[in-house]
């Protein structure tokens, strides 16, 4: 991996980061192992889909917003490119996947920006479009981060009030206006017991679901990021 922690995306929503989290590092450990079919939600320029792609997996890479698709193939090495597909389109909203078909499928940082029938929607989509065994990797930004103190009130009444994703914050800017340039005026962190729950309820095994890390680093404040990789019943319909 390069050094590049993080670059801005065109379309307010946020960065692409390159700085590794245990949800993508496994995701480009299973492309190493698999060399199979991968899908890269919210690919933005494409940092974990040339990772995947070098490491010898077919993938699809789908992003809301074609400028940052089109860097990706035009930053794409020519010997890549037959295995590399793009599509233009929001997930889950405009885009089916095809089912039983993808070995793994990566969220890096994509619940963000769903509301939570949006993210039902999506963990259901994935479901269905895994193969048996396949596996989904998620990262995304959760509300016990210390950037977040001024959040964390709407978070934990929201979580008292039983929401099943507490971490739905409307407006923002209004109470960070610094972030005006950076994200959308509505957002939605990520906890782990929701996610855990949201993965259960669409019908994957979790393997995992975490926050990393768990203590402030060079790049990161503690509980940054909520992580799961959860995976589809190898054998679909089995009485085993």
């Amino acid at each position: 991996m390069n050094n590049t922690y993080r670059t801005k995306t065109l379309n307010q929503m946020g960065w692409m980061f390159s700085h590794p989290d245990p949800a993508l590092a496994a995701f480009l450990t299973h492309v190493d192992n698999s060399h199979g079919y991968f899908v890269d939600i919210g690919a933005a320029y494409g940092y974990a889909t040339l990772e995947a792609l070098r490491r010898g997996g077919r993938v699809l890479a789908i992003d809301i917003d074609q400028r940052h698709l089109d860097v990706l193939l035009k930053e794409c090495p020519s010997p890549y490119l037959s295995a590399l597909e793009t599509v233009c389109a929001h997930f889950p909203n405009t885009i089916d996947l095809p089912e039983n078909t993808f070995d793994g499928i990566l969220l890096s940082r994509v619940l963000i920006f769903l509301q939570g029938k949006e993210i039902d929607l999506a963990l259901t989509k994935i479901q269905k479009a895994l193969k048996p065994g396949g596996i989904v990797y998620i990262s995304s930004p959760s509300p016990l981060r210390k950037k977040w103190a001024l959040l964390k009130p709407i978070y934990e009444e929201q979580k008292a009030a039983g929401l099943p994703w507490p971490g739905y914050i409307e407006n923002l800017w209004k109470i960070l206006p610094d972030l005006e340039s950076t994200l959308p005026n509505s957002i939605q962190l990520i906890e782990a017991q929701s996610l855990c729950k949201g993965l259960l309820k669409a019908g994957l095994i979790v393997e995992t679901c975490d926050y990393t890390p768990k203590e402030d680093t060079l790049y990161e404040e503690a509980f940054n990021l909520c992580y799961a990789m959860a995976s589809k019943a190898p054998c679909c319909g089995s009485s085993e």
